[in-house]
């Protein structure tokens, strides 16, 4: 699965479509506050992003941030760089490793999105060392640290002006891969198939009923099993009668984990988001729980992130 950057998961696309622009008069944040476990009181500002009087995102601050429960923290900053009204580039740097991530963004004449390149400031791999297992060695890696492109993907349209395919070529210790996007009657997203080495690897279903849109992830030869193996994720958005997102719900049928996310309006001004994730502990007879909470305050119409 490949997933549309920066790191945003196919319902942000729906998201976009539905929320994009911003009606602002100056420079604007919203906050991120989290806290671990049922204590509200425990909850402490995580993040923080700036938005241009357009609504672009400009720049973001994090300490003790967790994407999700089972991530480590973050501390850092991402910079975002426009040329005219298009995102160019995206820096991500860290206080607390050293390492940093780069998107770059080329766009067409029609203003959309055609490539995505992710370089890495970091000691990389030396060619040839794939490591055992999870466990690489120091002396796998490169003495010092520099810039090199770790994914590149480019995005075809098709006629309509549609996202057709998303090809990403084959790196030395990964995979080539290949996204095919098809639409149905009415031009909505239908069926994402991921292909692996020319290996069907996993398919997205959308599908649409009244204020309500569902996204099925169904695994593929996993594991060297061949066929279909079940499914890893569903995704289900409900919207408001305006059409926009009211509440969105992921469940990952193999781990348990559920993640539920909803979103409160004020007029079109969308003013607060929260996240409340369950992922069970790795002692199921226990029961235990790793319970994540997340709300962002907003102070502008949300668009894409």
């Amino acid at each position: 699965m490949i997933l549309p950057a920066p790191f945003l998961a196919p319902w942000a696309l729906l998201a976009g479509v539905l929320l994009h622009g911003a009606w602002v008069q100056a420079q604007t944040t919203c906050q991120v506050y989290q806290y671990f476990g049922t204590d509200s009181l425990n909850a402490v500002q995580v993040l923080e992003r700036t938005f241009d009087p357009d609504g672009r995102s400009i720049t973001e601050t994090f300490q003790g941030y967790r994407r999700t429960s089972m991530q480590a923290v973050e501390d850092g900053t991402v910079t975002y760089s426009y040329q005219d009204t298009l995102l160019v580039e995206e820096l991500r740097t860290y206080a607390n490793r050293p390492d940093s991530l780069r998107w770059v963004y080329a766009h067409d004449a029609h203003g959309r999105r055609v490539k995505e390149s992710l370089y890495a400031y970091k000691r990389h791999r030396k060619a040839g060392e794939a490591g055992s297992g999870c466990i690489v060695p120091e002396t796998a890696n490169e003495d010092a640290p520099r810039w090199q492109v770790t994914v590149e993907r480019t995005i075809v349209f098709d006629k309509e002006g549609r996202k057709a395919e998303v090809l990403q070529p084959k790196v030395w210790w990964g995979h080539e891969v290949r996204e095919v996007w098809e639409y149905d009657r009415q031009g909505r997203p239908d069926r994402v198939k991921t292909y692996h080495d020319g290996v069907l690897f996993e398919v997205q279903e959308h599908r649409y009923a009244r204020h309500r849109h569902t996204i099925h992830y169904d695994e593929y030869n996993r594991g060297g099993r061949q066929g279909f193996t079940g499914t890893s994720m569903t995704e289900m958005v409900e919207l408001d009668d305006a059409g926009r997102p009211a509440l969105r719900t992921i469940e990952h049928p193999n781990s348990e984990a559920t993640t539920t996310i909803r979103y409160r309006y004020d007029g079109d001004l969308l003013v607060r988001e929260t996240r409340h994730e369950v992922m069970p502990g790795w002692s199921h007879a226990r029961q235990e729980e790793t319970l994540l909470h997340e709300t962002i305050v907003h102070q502008h119409r949300w668009n894409d992130r």
